[in-house]
Order: C-alpha cells, then sequence, then structure tokens
C-alpha cells in the first residue's frame, strides 16, 4: 500500500507540474480536460505496472572467508543410545513458561482514524448528492432546451448539477437571465462536466490525505469555467458584453463543492483566456510533449531490473534445510533434525509425492507473494510477483513448501513413550491446546481425542551415563487443532518473502539477539549456549497462530540442488575410501550469510589426513542460501553425515 502511495503520488506531482508549467495558459481546452482526468487514472494505474527488465553482467566470484567462531548447540533426541554419547558438562534446566504475544496497536489505530475519516467524507458526499435530489423534487421544474431548470425560492446564481440548471425563480420570472448566463449554463450540462467533478470527489473521499488531489480539482473546475466561456464567446461573439455581465453578476454567495458555478474562479485567468489564441503547431508540440514525460514516468517507477550474472567459478547450486551443527568441546551425539523449525510445531507425517504434487504445492503456498531477492553473490536483484519468477529461480532461492497440516491422531508409539516410558526414565513437561498441564490431565483424556502430537527436548546432557534434560510433550485436541493450527501453514503468511545473500560473510547469527553489552557480559560459547536456551526456554513454542507464521518467515540455509547433490557433491571429492572403510563421520560447518562454507569439524576424528581432506572439499563447496530470518540473512552450524549411508 505504501509503495502504491508513493509512487501514484509522485507521478500526479509530475503531472500536476507539467500541466501548469505548458498546458494552463494556453487556448487548448478540451486537450486539458481529458489531460487532467487521464493523468489521475494514468497515476493511480502505475504502482499496478509492472515491466521486468533483464540485463547481463558479469561479476568474479567472492573468495570463501574462513570465520573465526562457530555457533554451538546441543541437543539429542529421545531415544539415542547413552553409551555412544560423550559426558558432556551439565546444563541448567529452564521451565517452559507461556508468554502472551506482545501487539503493536499502532497499525489499528491507523486504519481505525482513516476508516472514521472516510467515512465521515463519504456521508457527507453521499449527503450533497441527495440534497440536489431534493431540491429537484421541492421545487418548480421547467423544461427548457433538452435540459431542466429547477426554480428555487432563494437567490442565487445559476448553477448547474448533472442534467439540470437550478436558478432563482424570481430572476427566471423577471426575466433577468439572459441568453448568455443560460448558454453558459447549458455548455456545463451538454459537455458532462459534473461526471469529472464527482469522480474527483470520490478519489478525495478515498484519498482525503493527498493534498494533491485539491489542487486538481481546482485545476478540473477552472478548466470547465474555460470550457463554457468559450462556448459563451463563439455563440455571442461579444467578449466584452459577456465579461462585463460576469462582473455585474459575480457574488460571493452559496456555492457547492460538487456542482458547476458561474461565478467559480472569476479571476484575471478567465478574462485573459477569453481573447488569448494557440496556434495549431504550438499546441501540437505541446501535446507530444506529455509523451517523453509518461514513458519516463513509466520506466522509472514501474520497471524492475533483473539482473543476470555470469560467473566464472560458479557452480549453480539448489535446496536443503539442514539444523545447526554443535561444536568440538560439547558434541551432541545426534543432529537437529532436517526441519528443526517445523519440528517445533504440531506437524502430521510427512507423506512421499511426486515431484508434479511438490511444484503444485509450491505454487498454491507462495500464490500472490512477491518474492525479492538480493543475490550480492551473483550479482541478481528481483522483484517480481511468484507466479512471473523463473522456474530456476522458484527451484534455486524458493524453500519446499510445508505440507498442509492434518489431524490424524497420535499414534500408539509416541503416546505410549511420551507418557510412559519417557516420564518414568526421565520425567517431563506436559501440554495441553497450549496450557501446561499435569501428567494426570492428559490421562482424563483418550488417545482418541487428540488431533496432533509434538515434542521437543533442550539441555540434554549425558550424567552417569544416562540422558538427562527437559522433554516436553504437547497434546492437542480436534476442536482446538481445527479452530487454530489447520490451516496455519495452507499458505506463506505475509504479502512478500525476501532472500539476502550478502557479498561478504557477517558475523550475524541465527536466532540471536543479543545487543552488544550482553555479548561482551558472555564469557565463553557455552554461557552463550545456556543464554540462548534460556531465551528459548522462556517462551511457549507454540502459543498462536502467530508465533507458527513467525516461524514460516525463518528457514535454514540449504543446497540450492538439493541434499542428494550435495551427498553426491562430497562421495566425489572425498578420497579417503580406504580410511572410511565401516565408517560414518558426522562434518558440522559454518554456512555464512554470502552461502560460503567456513570451519569444517569433523567431531571426534584425530586422524590428520582425513580432516585435511574433508576440510579442503567442505570449503570448496559452491554457494549455498544462506539462513533466513524476516529477509535477514544469518550465518548458522550445519551438521552431516558421511557417506550418508555407512559402507558394508
Amino acid at each position: 500500500m505504501t509503495d502504491f502511495l508513493i509512487k501514484s503520488t509522485i507521478a500526479m506531482a509530475v503531472l500536476l507540474a507539467l500541466y501548469h508549467l505548458l498546458f494552463e495558459r494556453e487556448k487548448m481546452h478540451r486537450f486539458n480536460r481529458f489531460y487532467l482526468m487521464g493523468v489521475l487514472v494514468f497515476s493511480l494505474t502505475l504502482p499496478l505496472i509492472a515491466i521486468p527488465l533483464y540485463v547481463e553482467a558479469v561479476t568474479e566470484p567472492q573468495p570463501m572467508v574462513m570465520e573465526q567462531q562457530l555457533e554451538f548447540r546441543e541437543q539429542q533426541m529421545p531415544g539415542t543410545d547413552a553409551q555412544s554419547a560423550p559426558a558432556l558438562p551439565a546444563k541448567k534446566s529452564f521451565e517452559l513458561k507461556a508468554e502472551k504475544p506482545q501487539v503493536n496497536l499502532l497499525p489499528y489505530i491507523g486504519w481505525a482514524f482513516y476508516i472514521l475519516v472516510t467515512a465521515f467524507l463519504a456521508l457527507r458526499f453521499g449527503r450533497n448528492i441527495v440534497r440536489f435530489y431534493r431540491l429537484k423534487r421541492n421545487n418548480t421544474i421547467v423544461n427548457y432546451k433538452d435540459t431542466s431548470l429547477v426554480l428555487l425560492y432563494d437567490d442565487v446564481l445559476p448553477y448547474t448539477f448533472l442534467g439540470t440548471i437550478y436558478m432563482s425563480r424570481g430572476d427566471y420570472e423577471n426575466r433577468d437571465i439572459t441568453p448568455e448566463l443560460f448558454t453558459h449554463e447549458l455548455a456545463h450540462v451538454k459537455q458532462f462536466h459534473s461526471i469529472d467533478i464527482l469522480f474527483i470527489e470520490m478519489l478525495k473521499t478515498i484519498f482525503w490525505f493527498n493534498p494533491l488531489l485539491y489542487f486538481y480539482k481546482k485545476a478540473i473546475q477552472l478548466n470547465h469555467e474555460f470550457l463554457a466561456d468559450e462556448k459563451v464567446i463563439n455563440t455571442t461573439a461579444n467578449t466584452v458584453y459577456y465579461q462585463q455581465l460576469l462582473l455585474e453578476k459575480a457574488s460571493v454567495g452559496q456555492t457547492f463543492s460538487i456542482a458547476s458555478n458561474l461565478n467559480f474562479s472569476l479571476t484575471k485567468k478567465r478574462f485573459i483566456m477569453m481573447t488569448k489564441t494557440t496556434n495549431q503547431t504550438k499546441g501540437l508540440l505541446l501535446k507530444i510533449a506529455v509523451l517523453p514525460v509518461s514513458v519516463g514516468l513509466l520506466y522509472f517507477l514501474s520497471t524492475e531490473t533483473v539482473v543476470l550474472a555470469k560467473t566464472n567459478d560458479f557452480i549453480p547450486p539448489t535446496g536443503i534445510i539442514l539444523p545447526e551443527n554443535t561444536t568440538e568441546d560439547f558434541a551432541a551425539t545426534s543432529a537437529i533434525p532436517e526441519d528443526t523449525i517445523e519440528q517445533r510445531l504440531p506437524i502430521a507425517p510427512v507423506t512421499k509425492v511426486n515431484p508434479t504434487d511438490t511444484e503444485a504445492r509450491k505454487n498454491e503456498y507462495y500464490k500472490g507473494v512477491r518474492i525479492i531477492i538480493e543475490d550480492a553473490q551473483k550479482g541478481k536483484y528481483v522483484d517480481l510477483p511468484y507466479e512471473r519468477l523463473t522456474a530456476e529461480d522458484r527451484q534455486y532461492y524458493l524453500p519446499q513448501a510445508p505440507e498442509k497440516r492434518k489431524g490424524v491422531g497420535v499414534s500408539d508409539v509416541d503416546y505410549d513413550y511420551s507418557l510412559n516410558k519417557l516420564y518414568n526414565e526421565q520425567g517431563g513437561i506436559f501440554f495441553l491446546d497450549d496450557n501446561k498441564v499435569s501428567r494426570d490431565e492428559i490421562l482424563k483424556h483418550k488417545k482418541e481425542d487428540f488431533a496432533t502430537y509434538a515434542a521437543k527436548s533442550t539441555g540434554m546432557t549425558v550424567v552417569d551415563g544416562k540422558l538427562k534434560g527437559n522433554n516436553f510433550s504437547y497434546f492437542y485436541t480436534y476442536e482446538y487443532f481445527n479452530k487454530y493450527l489447520k490451516h496455519s501453514n495452507d499458505h506463506y503468511p505475509d504479502k512478500s518473502l525476501k532472500i539476502t545473500i550478502t557479498e561478504k560473510p557477517l558475523d550475524v547469527w541465527l536466532g540471536h539477539d543479543f545487543n552488544s553489552k550482553e555479548k561482551d557480559g558472555l564469557k565463553n560459547d557455552l554461557e552463550r549456549l545456556e543464554a540462548r536456551e534460556k531465551k528459548e526456554n522462556e517462551a511457549t513454542f507454540y502459543p498462536t497462530v502467530e508465533e507458527i507464521k513467525k516461524r514460516q518467515r525463518s528457514f535454514y540455509p540449504r543446497f540450492p540442488q538439493g541434499s542428494d547433490k550435495f551427498d553426491e557433491y562430497l562421495a566425489n571429492n572425498i578420497k579417503l575410501d580406504d580410511k572410511l572403510k565401516d565408517r560414518q563421520l558426522s562434518i558440522n560447518f559454518t554456512v555464512n550469510t554470502d552461502g560460503t562454507l567456513s570451519k569444517p569439524m569433523i567431531l571426534g576424528e584425530k586422524d590428520e589426513e582425513i580432516i585435511s581432506e574433508i576440510t579442503k572439499v567442505i570449503e570448496n563447496s559452491s554457494i549455498w542460501i544462506p539462513a533466513q530470518d524476516n529477509g535477514k540473512p544469518y550465518k548458522v552450524g550445519v551438521s552431516v553425515n558421511y557417506p550418508q549411508k555407512p559402507s558394508k
């Protein structure tokens, strides 16, 4: 909406200035009338026009930068073999506390004020129109030269609205209305000037905050008087007499904003215009001047530059969502699942779909969304609706659409594990429809009462050979699920989605909102991790649909060609078949804001040859799509297994 208002206002201002500069003082009134009306329509239509301009540029690939800092995160899901997990330092447990989301009331107050003012102006506009029909109904009507005269008891000068002329009964009966005045008002009627005024009044009612519309109305009404004056002069051929007549009738009496009034703007401009002439050649040249200005506005306000860059050293990649990595000192025994963000939401089991179904779901999910891409690595900028993106850009930049949520119930395994085995062995924290409850409260319901289930574990450590930490179980009834969650990810939650890839890596971590003072106070990486976990655990992960939508706006890094292609890249370039026989490595690395990979680490590996080989392959990988959060790129840790399946 803001973009529409800015562009339309710029166009209105430029074209109104052009009118006052070139056309207002020239006797080309018919052209001026259609110019003023046309530029209003053009200005309001211009922001809706989008013309892509494709340009090609050659850019040099950016060097990959080694980062000095790596994000630490441990997460161990229930069921991991405790014997294979290295001992981790004990962590503080943080109890989950529900927190109401903050609501920004300013937009609602602004919209409420706009609606109130618009409603008031609309009522006034309607009342003014109704007033004319009441006058027509309550007073004498006389037919006159294909129009109607409404004779009023008030002492007023003639004025016109639509096909009717309103005048004083006394002036009509005493023959005080001269033929020149009748001709003037008939010109307003036959040239349908009231249509122009109703149009500009309607725009003023909707866009009452735009001061340019008031200047447009004044210019339109003055042009109407020029046209009516011209008709009288051409009919009577007595300019001086007509001017004297207007001066005699000049009055400061009552006028009406949506009527054509005889003495509107009775200024020196009207008198000068009655005697002025404009030759045809000059008029034609002035009219032609509108064309380059209109084309210029169309170019600057409606074109969208799409830069297609060529790089000498670029391997075109496409998408996988991978988790954050762990640290060498505090290594977790399992990686965060691939759909980390969605795992924290109640999700039905994902079913396999063929590529056609996947593409159809993606088209449905992003339908009508404006996609903004700022790719400094490729020198590319795109700002287009999803439907107008190329198939390559859709596949390369956009993450796959999440499956629609379905209330398929809770499996026996999840139900028994959460309420019995997990609770008896480690304890658990239970939520029912986003309210923290006891285990006994969950048991009051039947398993069939629940539409879906989700689980989350935080702060997992191994103490005395046993896994300890916080285990959260979320149960959702069908009533709650159908009301709040069922349609929460049917469509992307915003009107636009922005993806940014920086030219150089930035030291910004996904999920961190610590200010500089807080960062300085955190002595080591373990304290940073615990502080972040505390921030996470102090808020409910599923309080409202807005929280779900907030998470939909963020996604983790991915290799644009897909996870299979990245596995293939590793397999083709890591030449360690003999050393890695019957082994599987857990490889961690950072995906920077420019898409480069840095600081690779192989958990628990001491062999220098293996470390050196894998480090080289990871750092030479082609560009990834970095993690995004509301259009901002963040660097984040990623963990992958190599080989994907242990060799036999």
